[in-house]
């Protein structure tokens, strides 16, 4: 059974479940009932004040973030760092801001490359010239791409290797490298040597002569020398191949003539007892052995080679000075002296001897008396360019510092029984030991 006044009382079995009681009516003049409060929790009686409880404790807040770097020695442990632009504390610096770093590599990467392209373009000049530039305002061009005079510098002892000072094979290969370049319109020969091997000096002094006077594909052009101590023997030969020669009035120059070298070692033999014996097949097999006389049909061989390699160097004179010759002969009419008159009168002082710059003028053996920068600047002037600043290309290049001094002590350890080495040889030489 349940009651009435029990809200919600569960009904017995067999029952109709009880009607909730309707609340009692208001009586007249009482104001409306209190309305619960939320969560069915009854108004509180009058006269009750509800206690608030204290505001909880804030723990302390990391120092804020300043221009993207908080500073860690302020922040307690456990706390991040998000704290928002905050003015920063008092005597706080803050780190310095990172700077944009990709524009000055940029222009720093901008301004490489065209220094480098500038120096590569002037290596690539200077190689393809065959040696230093020294570059000045040209008649014939505009500035750096104008005309240039090539000064070949042939000093030492001409041969063919790295053992001579005067390397023909790099001579040559220099030469012929101009004879391509059409910016090369002449070249001064700086001569400072007293000769060396026949055949190599022939290689040079052909060379030139093919430059001078050109080939199929490419134009000739003047060739000048200038001597400078020393241009005797092959040194002179080489001074042939050009248009016009000058030289200092003190330089050593002519020594006209051929040169072969033995060696006597019989006294030596002698002294320490030693014998050599030779198995010929020819009797002149052994020609030029040191260890035994030269024979009488030996000399009359040997002289007759020589007498010819010296008609050649005669030839060359004849065609290098014939012209000149033929005017101090005949000057009114030098087109009628005869080859023969010229060859003839270069053999009355071709015997080797040597004579300064001034007497090879008197002889007609040169053109006059320059120095090399006037002679680079004659060699301008009737190229058509700058005379007063000529731009000039010089070769070969030669090592300098420290490798250049190692090389020179190789090269004098190699030179210290060159004689020996070598052996017997044919030389257009002055001052052979």
């Amino acid at each position: 059974m349940t009651d009435p006044n029990i809200p919600n009382t569960p009904a017995t079995p067999g029952e109709e479940p009880a009607q909730p009681l309707s609340p009692p009516p208001i009586p007249p003049g009482a104001g409306a009932p209190t309305p619960p409060q939320a969560g069915g929790w009854p108004a509180p009686p009058p006269g009750y004040t509800q206690r608030v409880p204290p505001p909880r404790a804030v723990p302390p807040q990391p120092p804020p973030a300043y221009g993207g770097y908080p500073p860690p020695y302020q922040v307690p442990p456990g706390y991040g760092y998000g704290m928002g632009p905050q003015l920063p504390p008092p005597g706080f610096s803050p780190p310095p801001r990172r700077r944009n770093r990709v524009l000055p590599v940029i222009i720093g990467l901008s301004i490489f490359a065209v220094v480098a392209i500038i120096g590569l373009a002037g290596i690539v000049s200077s190689l393809s010239m065959g040696g230093t530039t020294t570059s000045a305002t040209t008649g014939g061009g505009l500035g750096f791409f104008g005309g240039k005079i090539g000064v070949l510098y042939i000093e030492g002892v001409l041969g063919e290797g790295p053992e001579y000072g005067a390397n023909t094979r790099v001579l040559v290969d220099q030469v012929r490298a101009w004879q391509k370049n059409d910016r090369i319109k002449a070249i001064v020969l700086r001569i400072n040597s007293p000769g060396g091997a026949v055949s190599a000096t022939q290689d040079l002094y052909a060379a030139l002569n093919e430059f001078r006077t050109g080939t199929e594909k490419s134009a000739g052009r003047p060739v000048y020398a200038s001597m400078g101590d020393v241009a005797a023997s092959g040194g002179y030969y080489t001074a042939l191949a050009a248009d016009e020669v000058y030289a200092n009035e003190g330089t050593i120059t002519g020594s006209i003539g051929v040169i072969m070298s033995f060696y006597d070692y019989q006294g030596l033999q002698r002294k320490v007892g030693l014998r050599s014996r030779n198995v010929k097949s020819g009797e002149f097999k052994d020609l030029g052995s040191g260890s035994r006389a030269m024979t009488v049909d030996e000399k009359e061989l040997l002289n007759t080679m020589i007498t010819d390699v010296y008609e050649q160097f005669l030839d060359a004179v004849v065609a290098g000075r014939g012209s000149r010759i033929k005017t101090m002969i005949v000057p009114t009419a030098p087109e009628t002296v005869k080859d023969e008159t010229v060859r003839e009168r270069v053999r009355q002082y071709a015997d080797g001897r040597v004579f300064s710059g001034r007497q090879a003028v008197e002889y007609g053996m040169i053109d006059g008396i320059m120095t090399l920068d006037e002679v680079i600047s004659y060699a301008a002037q009737k190229a058509g360019l700058n005379a007063e600043e000529p731009s000039v290309v010089r070769a070969p290049i030669k090592p300098q510092g420290l490798f250049g001094s190692l090389d020179n002590i190789a090269t004098k350890m190699d030179k210290t029984d060159f004689g020996m080495k070598e052996g017997v040889k044919f030389e257009y030489r002055f001052g052979v030991d």
